[in-house]
């Protein structure tokens, strides 16, 4: 259901949450992504009520589980709900649970996600806030994507290139040993059939 609503396949999102809420029983501590991506495909159909409903149950689920993760998730998708609906408070409100629930975890996503809509939000009342949620939320985009994170990661691609090459070489240099091997026993039963014939 999630990859087809990214697409928008929402038909085909839907089929999927239906059977998905058809077996909750069998999804406990999954059943707030179950009603998260209800509440997208809601949204994205246009019926905002059904999506916050769908969004309520999602949090409820969140908190009833201990998923500050899952719960800083819905955070954000409920305040760009009502990003969407020009309702800034609540917008607000919940973009700053989302960030406190991310922050006490430690979600560098959630942090940049919500950091992102406080800013966007703040922007044309309080600046100075907005500035604030801002560097929060490229600071943490540095720590995820940083200098130090992308040069680790360099190493362990020229590491694994190296390693690559090495098993190249090593295959090259079997092949090698296999002809050269073959040409020798080809000579050698040349040379056998010589000396019994002759």
């Amino acid at each position: 259901a999630d990859a087809y609503e990214k697409i928008d396949k929402l038909y085909s999102a839907a089929f999927h949450i239906n059977i998905a809420l058809k077996k909750k029983n069998h999804l406990k501590g999954l059943m707030q992504d179950v009603y998260r991506i209800e509440g997208h495909i809601r949204q994205k159909r246009g019926d905002d009520s059904l999506a916050f409903n769908s969004y309520k149950k999602a949090f409820s689920e969140a908190q009833n589980s201990s998923d500050l993760i899952g719960s800083s998730k819905v955070c954000a998708d409920i305040s760009s709900l009502y990003i969407n609906l020009n309702v800034r408070d609540s917008a607000i409100f919940y973009a700053l649970k989302g960030y406190e629930y991310s922050k006490e975890v430690s979600f560098k996503k959630g942090i940049m996600l919500n950091c992102n809509l406080l800013a966007e939000l703040y922007d044309s009342i309080q600046p100075s806030l907005a500035l604030k949620y801002y560097k929060i939320a490229v600071a943490t985009k540095d720590g995820l994507f940083g200098v130090n994170n992308l040069q680790a990661i360099q190493k362990l691609i020229t590491a694994e290139e190296a390693k690559q090459k090495q098993l190249e070489e090593a295959e090259a240099a079997y092949k090698e040993k296999l002809r050269l091997y073959s040409l020798l026993s080809g000579l050698a039963t040349v040379f056998i059939i010589a000396l019994i014939l002759y």
